[in-house]
């Protein structure tokens, strides 16, 4: 007889319904109860954030693309369940759930317990299977490295970070467990992602940790992602650094997309600076590069 087969959406539920913490408010928005205005531009934060499109989302939330943007433009109201459903869909962390909720209009429905109480330890537990369990498929595991760091302090650091270092491990499920421990706030996450960017030996991982790197701005970051421009063996790390430049914030941004472009010994990497600062729209970008059409 086929043994049960897990199903990690059920595990991940029994944890979220029991441990949050925190303010409610979404990535970048907070919450104004009851009003779709709010609810909208969280659910749109959150999607971008995951570097999904409109499409995208309503594909995996299994609804119209219309739908969603109605929801995004505060023209709809989303009910409870499809709150949670985007919620799951963004992986969004427990302690923001709540203020989604509040958003919308619904009360807040996960309790705050901490992590050591005893009723949590068995989900806990299976959350831990999952992820050594080679026999799950990448995207299970890789939605059991995200809730363990979110969930269970150092010990689920410590959990993300050895799949994010792991050479046994699939690209795939490595650069799921790099953007978890971009998520992270553990002290140390930060140099542990510059050192996965630095000398990771797989190209593709090395380029992930560079993304979220710039998520994270500061300049220990943006020195990250300029050490692998100028040493990176491999053009497309170095192209996908470039990007990284351009989520930096535009104070950061900007001038070192301006330097690339004009200074860069890589013609390829010369040429992504450019695209990227024709699509800031700031006056300093559109002044560098009339600058180098004119010569």
């Amino acid at each position: 007889m086929a043994s049960e087969v897990i199903n990690p959406v059920k595990i991940i539920a029994a944890i979220t319904s029991e441990v949050v913490g925190g303010a409610f408010c979404g990535a970048s928005v907070c919450a104004m109860p009851g009003s779709s205005a709010a609810i909208g531009d969280m659910v749109r934060d959150w999607r971008e954030r995951r570097r999904l499109s409109q499409l995208d989302l309503a594909a995996e939330a299994e609804i119209s693309q219309k739908h969603l943007s109605f929801i995004e433009s505060g023209r709809s109201t989303p009910s409870r369940d499809m709150v949670i459903k985007l919620a799951n869909e963004l992986d969004v962390p427990l302690r923001e759930r709540n203020a989604l909720l509040l958003a919308a209009g619904f009360a807040p429905i996960y309790q705050d317990r901490t992590l050591d109480d005893p009723s949590l330890a068995n989900a806990l537990s299976m959350l831990e299977r999952l992820l050594r369990a080679t026999s799950e498929s990448d995207e299970t595991r890789g939605h059991a490295a995200f809730w363990l760091g979110q969930t269970r302090g150092r010990r689920g650091y410590e959990d993300v970070l050895s799949i994010a270092r792991s050479q046994s491990a699939s690209p795939h499920l490595r650069e799921k467990a790099v953007f978890a421990l971009s998520q992270s706030k553990e002290p140390g996450a930060v140099d542990e992602l510059i050192n996965l960017a630095k000398h990771d030996p797989t190209a593709h991982v090395r380029g992930q940790a560079l993304f979220w790197l710039a998520q994270q701005a500061g300049k220990k970051a943006a020195g990250a992602v300029r050490e692998a421009l100028d040493d990176d063996p491999d053009a497309g790390v170095r192209e996908k650094a470039v990007f990284a430049v351009s989520q930096l914030p535009d104070d950061q941004g900007i001038p070192m997309l301006i330097e690339l472009m004009k200074a860069h010994r890589d013609r390829n990497v010369r040429k992504k600076a450019a695209f990227w600062l024709g699509q800031k729209h700031d006056p300093r970008a559109l002044a560098a590069i009339e600058e180098v059409l004119r010569k």
